[in-house]
């Protein structure tokens, strides 16, 4: 079974001093070459020679700004025909780019890892210089290498290097090669006490044709991950694949998270995702959602298969897997959700008002679809609401808008209605009936407030548990606290900010706190620190 892909990422970070003594020469071919006229493209390729167990790799093209402007970098035929290619971090003057193999590791020892491609701006003598060249193998190990950098002639003639730069290529020691083409199997997986790695929902309701359909990818018993792949493979011709998502279980504190781009073909999703510098701290969680489109009503299932966990040490860790079996039948359609128990975690809104008086709106999109909501009569935008103590206004909450331009939201008469019976919370249920905007569409539904006047100071407030309903079922959840609290928010600013000067959107925890006047709702995290 091939090692954790992602766990080759560390090789972005790694600092091995290389040593001079290296049998693998990475370098720019050809190593003279002629520029074509101003306007045209230049190709170089990042050739490799006595590589042996390459897994992956990291490298820089440092080049003179002035003479090329960078188009596109594709890898080459060296890797396994499956490997990744990092996004490519281009700046001016310079690209650096990676690539790492999904099975096992190359096969050859000479061959292509990368073909750069550049726009020629001026006619002049440079070079094409390599840089922070990292090989690694499967086990995230360094791979010592040497390079040799390029010329760039105006005339295709001889160029002495303007740079002092080294251009040397060491001899390689054959007998020291073995046979390259050939690697020992991997020793089986001790499965005792194996992480779990789940789709859940277990069974799946399929919703009708068009709409969509949300799953989790859980892990239990997971210890000291810092990365993953997995395939999701599924029926093409029941569900289309839209996106997916990192989950809340791999840090993001003094880390930094690297998603891979998704490889996806007809039936199946590639994906995965490491962190740099750090493990999970514990053991249960979501590792990723996907989303799929309802192309038709049968019976399929969605499987996980390539599921790989790897620790911080890039070594593979055990894992089982279970899949979901989906049900062409009706998805019977959930109640409403009408009350929000305090505690747990929901959306949190908060922005700084900066004058007293004046106009404020606020707003940040949590669902927005150019292809939109039809709005019907007789059906309703649902959520629950709750201000924190410390605000200073205590109005705002779910706002609609159409592709023409009306937007429909809580109003001040409406505003405090439909209190849960529970005297201590300070949760509200709110209703927009969608009546005066019926067969229009809904390209967009917002969170925060927009009012004529208020009060200069902190804006604060939890919503959770919007939904678009008929008045006693979910026709189409928007966002829910029990699906959705443990993924990341984008919080885009939607519309022109006014009368604040930030804005943040993100998922907080909703806390209660005993105070001598007895027991009451205290802020959540944002609001008790900025106190």
């Amino acid at each position: 079974m091939p090692k954790l892909l992602f766990s080759l990422v560390a090789l972005v970070v790694l600092a091995i001093t290389l040593t001079a003594s290296a049998l693998t020469t990475v370098l720019i071919d050809p190593v003279t070459v002629a520029l074509p006229e101003v306007g045209q493209q230049l190709e170089i390729q990042v050739k490799i020679s006595g590589g042996r167990s390459i897994a992956g790799y990291q490298l820089t093209l440092i080049y003179d700004q002035t003479v090329l402007t960078y188009v596109n970098i594709k890898i080459g035929d060296y890797l396994p025909p499956d490997a990744f290619l990092v996004p490519p971090v281009s700046s001016p003057g310079s690209v650096m780019v990676g690539a790492v193999a999904i099975s096992g590791v190359a096969r050859k020892t000479d061959g292509t890892l990368a073909l750069a491609t550049f726009k020629v701006l001026a006619k002049k003598d440079s070079t094409i210089q390599l840089s922070e060249v990292r090989l690694s193998n499967r086990e995230a190990q360094e791979i010592p290498a040497t390079t040799q950098n390029g010329s760039v002639l105006r005339n295709g003639g001889l160029l002495a290097d303007p740079l002092d730069l080294e251009a040397t290529k060491d001899p390689l020691n054959t007998d020291n090669l073995g046979n390259a083409d050939l690697e020992s199997l991997d020793e089986p997986l001790d499965l005792t006490n194996a992480a779990i790695v789940s789709v859940e929902p277990a069974e799946i309701g399929l919703p009708e044709v068009g709409q969509q359909v949300r799953i989790r990818i859980k892990i239990a018993g997971g210890r000291e991950v810092a990365g993953y792949q997995l395939m999701l493979a599924y029926d093409k011709t029941v569900l289309e694949y839209i996106d997916i998502k990192n989950g809340d279980y791999l840090p993001e504190d003094f880390a930094k998270v690297f998603e891979v781009e998704p490889v996806v073909s007809p039936g199946s999703v590639l994906y995965g995702v490491a962190a740099i510098g750090n493990v999970a701290k514990v053991a249960d969680g979501t590792l990723a959602t996907a989303t799929f489109k309802v192309l038709s009503r049968k019976d399929s299932a969605i499987r996980l298969s390539d599921v790989l966990l790897s620790d911080g040490n890039a070594q593979q860790i055990a894992v089982t897997t279970q899949g979901s079996q989906i049900t062409g039948k009706v998805a019977p359609r959930k109640p409403v959700i009408t009350r929000r128990a305090d505690g747990g975690k929901s959306l949190n809104i908060n922005a700084t008002i900066t004058a007293d008086g004046e106009p404020v709106t606020a707003l940040t999109s949590i669902y927005q679809d150019q292809a939109g909501i039809i709005a019907e009569a007789g059906t309703l935008i649902e959520y629950q609401v709750k201000f924190s103590r410390l605000s200073v206004l205590k109005s705002g909450g779910v706002y609609v808008h159409t592709a023409d331009g009306a937007v429909l939201g809580p109003t001040a008469v409406v505003q405090g209605m439909r209190h849960q019976e529970a005297t201590t919370s300070g949760w509200s249920h709110q209703q927009i009936g969608l009546d005066p905007i019926a067969r229009k569409k809904i390209v967009a539904i917002t969170v925060g407030t927009k009012v004529e006047s208020a009060p200069k100071g902190l804006f604060s407030m939890l919503v959770d548990n919007i939904q678009l309903t008929d008045g006693d079922t979910i026709i189409k959840p928007i966002w829910l606290s029990v699906d959705w609290a443990t993924e990341a928010v984008n919080g885009k600013i939607y519309g022109k900010l006014m009368g604040v000067d930030r804005l943040n959107l993100g998922i907080a925890n909703d806390e209660v706190a005993v105070y001598p006047q007895g027991k009451m709702l205290t802020s959540w995290g944002w609001a008790k620190s900025h106190r």
